[in-house]
């Protein structure tokens, strides 16, 4: 009788375990912590890379091609950035585009129609940056969401442009987002290429086709010296110029449109009330006689996590000084999220206010991560959004000194 009880009790454990280590593969995971480790090493990279649809997506899709060169920021600075390439859209047209961000100033033009414009690094955008320089060559914690998928499966050893490559197949744990087959370069650890299925309508209603959105890498080269004249993008005769945010000038206090909408330096901040992520009321009424710094931010968000170190840092550094560090978690796309267990599972001590909405949308928030310095007395010192937070020290240590 305990044979047979044995007999089943084993059975069971296989039944209930197979499953569990077929989700979860620890070559797939073994790999993608290399790969993390790999991005966390880099210093600067260069490489060539298409964005293209295939399958249904193909038809729909513009091609984008281009050079990437980037030079990681020190600490939580912004990195510099220069791409140069071309898209080809569905009528065929070739445009031309460049973009290039020294960590202050960012420029971007194209070439049909001819525009160029210029401004801060938060205020230039283009779609073609996100198609050829995704986040997995710019966070420490590139691979997290990946990490955290399921399942995660190993399928051995491919050809991306005649660099072997681990294949890794990964389902995201967070509803809604899709699967990803990411190919990372068997001996560097560093991404070669990701197809990520999308889902389209195809047939005739209630019909749906999946689709690929492929990204490929080919000459990668990683920690190369990269000249900084080609992180300022001039603009060129005959091209529409358009200054984005003013000019600064030395000795004049920068106008509004520098804050990017936020609330005014030396205007008294909206009071509010929160809950921590240890189930406490804190509002600011009840921080005055401190200083406070306020990061609003998202799990979801790259720029976020990669402030997050220098937020710890100025934590460690003022907490004994009369200094309140709060991350203001806000946008978050998932109830099933929890930041609190996020901060904590990434060694974050300063500290977390959930359901932060309502406080953002007082505070002008437009994009994250943004961060408010407030003085004892409850007005507001210091705004500013990205993860430069230069200067953000000198601002704190004045706020104590009363001047």
């Amino acid at each position: 009788m305990d044979r047979v009880f044995l007999a089943a009790a084993m059975l069971l454990t296989m039944m209930v375990a197979t499953p569990a280590r077929a989700d979860r593969s620890d070559r797939a995971i073994e790999v993608l912590k290399k790969a993390q480790d790999a991005v966390g090493a880099l210093r600067s990279i260069s490489y060539r890379a298409t964005t293209m649809g295939e399958g249904v997506l193909a038809k729909q899709r513009s091609i984008v091609d281009g050079l990437v060169k980037v030079k990681r920021g020190n600490g939580a600075g912004p990195d510099k950035v220069f791409i140069e390439g071309t898209t080809v859209f569905q009528s065929s047209r070739v445009v031309g585009f460049r973009f290039a961000s020294d960590g202050k100033v960012a420029s971007s033009l194209y070439d049909y129609p001819k525009f160029y414009r210029t401004g801060g690094v938060n205020d230039i955008t283009m779609r073609e940056r996100a198609d050829l320089l995704p986040q997995e060559y710019l966070l420490a914690a590139a691979f997290d969401d990946e990490l955290n998928g399921k399942p995660i499966a190993y399928e051995g050893i491919k050809d991306v442009e005649g660099v072997a490559c681990h294949v890794v197949n990964v389902t995201y744990h967070t509803p809604g987002l899709p699967t990803a087959r990411l190919y990372i370069g068997k001996d560097d650890y560093l991404l070669r290429r990701t197809e990520r299925p999308v889902r389209m309508r195809a047939g005739g209603p209630g019909r749906e086709s999946n689709a690929l959105l492929v990204f490929t890498v080919r000459d990668l080269k990683a920690n190369v010296k990269i000249d900084d004249s080609i992180f300022r993008l001039s603009c060129p005769p005959g091209y529409d110029q358009k200054n984005v945010i003013s000019s600064r000038k030395p000795g004049v206090r920068q106008p509004a449109r520098a804050n990017y909408g936020l609330l005014p330096i030396g205007s008294q901040a909206p009071d509010w009330e929160l809950t921590s992520g240890e189930g406490k009321k804190v509002s600011l009424k009840s921080l005055r006689g401190k200083v406070v710094l306020l990061d609003f931010w998202a799990t979801w968000c790259g720029p976020c996590r990669r402030a997050m170190p220098e937020v710890q840092k100025l934590h460690n550094r003022y907490k004994d000084k009369g200094v309140a560090v709060f991350g203001v978690n806000c946008g978050e796309r998932s109830r099933r999220v929890d930041p609190a267990k996020f901060m904590k599972d990434k060694g974050y001590t300063y500290g977390q206010l959930l359901h932060g909405e309502i406080v953002a949308r007082a505070y002008r928030i437009r994009g994250i991560p943004t961060f408010y310095v407030i003085d004892k007395k409850g007005k507001i010192l210091f705004a500013t959004s990205g993860v430069n937070l230069g200067g953000i020290d000198r601002v704190i240590e004045k706020a104590l000194k009363g001047s």
